[in-house]
């Protein structure tokens, strides 16, 4: 029966052999206030919830673990006139798959984008990811002009360690789809239907560090420096008698033509007895490479 002011929506959810499945993720989402309310998880699949009435965004992700298996099912508008069932098949899905031509080209990251704009913040979610990922939208094929959904993904060349760093090119690809959830996506882009940005970059002015000592005497003299795997290392002659040592760095860059200084505070290092020639760690500057 329908109740004041709501009504009953039952849900089953179905993963991709259509068997009742408690493993999903559903969300409704007012369209009004911005609420999201999350959908209870049943062993069996199956959960009636109470709405308002009003319209409400069904989201629902089911997931199937023994075969890495996500299916991505979005309602954008459900706008309950009375009591209803609605079937959240994931058998109704069909496979995202988006790629440039390049061979060498690697996934650095993908996903599919739901975003929908609300009378409060809007909601946003997204399922990283292309492997084992399908979409579908389920119900009325009805105008949604607030819901946008996108494929995104960046792909790039990966170098020995694996890593993305110096890649010698990046894809940045999306595809929005306006009031929709497309049913499965299927694109591969050749180079020459996308722009092409080719950015150069001014490297980083030289930078010299240069590093004074005082053996609180009021006096500064230059001392000699080694560039070491780990930084750097002053090299000084500490004086018999003297109890302590002040170390203070000046880093000298050139920027945009000026003459850019900076002088650390000294930092003052006790010294137990004396010292003869040797190293005094502690004069690392870790901003200059």
């Amino acid at each position: 029966m329908a109740i004041p002011n709501g009504y009953h929506v039952a849900l089953t959810h179905r993963d991709r052999n259509g068997a009742l499945t408690g493993t999903y993720g559903s969300v409704l989402v007012d369209l009004e206030s911005g609420e999201v309310r999350n959908v209870p998880n049943e062993a069996d699949g199956t959960v009636t919830m109470r709405l308002d009435a009003g319209g409400h965004l069904l989201r629902s992700v089911v997931r199937s673990p023994s075969t890495g298996e996500t299916s991505l099912l979005v309602q954008p508008v459900l706008d309950p006139a009375a009591d209803r069932h609605i079937d959240v098949d994931a058998r109704l899905a069909r496979p995202v798959v988006a790629r440039p031509e390049r061979a060498s080209a690697v996934s650095a990251q993908a996903a599919v984008v739901v975003a929908q704009e609300t009378g409060g913040a809007g909601y946003v979610d997204m399922v990283p990811g292309f492997r084992g990922l399908s979409t579908a939208r389920i119900g009325p094929s009805r105008a949604a002009p607030v819901f946008t959904s996108a494929v995104v993904a960046d792909f790039t060349q990966p170098g020995p360690d694996g890593d993305f760093t110096d890649s010698p090119y990046v894809y940045h690809l999306t595809w929005v789809h306006h009031g929709t959830l497309p049913t499965g996506f299927r694109r591969t882009v050749a180079d020459h239907e996308l722009a092409t940005v080719i950015a150069s970059h001014a490297a980083a002015p030289p930078a010299r560090l240069s590093v004074e000592v005082s053996f609180d005497d009021k006096t500064w003299l230059p001392v000699r420096l080694t560039r070491t795997a780990h930084g750097w290392t002053a090299h000084l002659h500490h004086p018999a008698g003297a109890g302590f040592v002040s170390l203070q760095r000046r880093v000298q860059t050139l920027s945009n033509g000026l003459q850019a200084r900076r002088r650390t505070a000294p930092k003052r290092l006790a010294v137990a007895g004396q010292l003869g020639a040797g190293n005094i760690s502690g004069a690392r500057d870790r901003a200059v490479r």
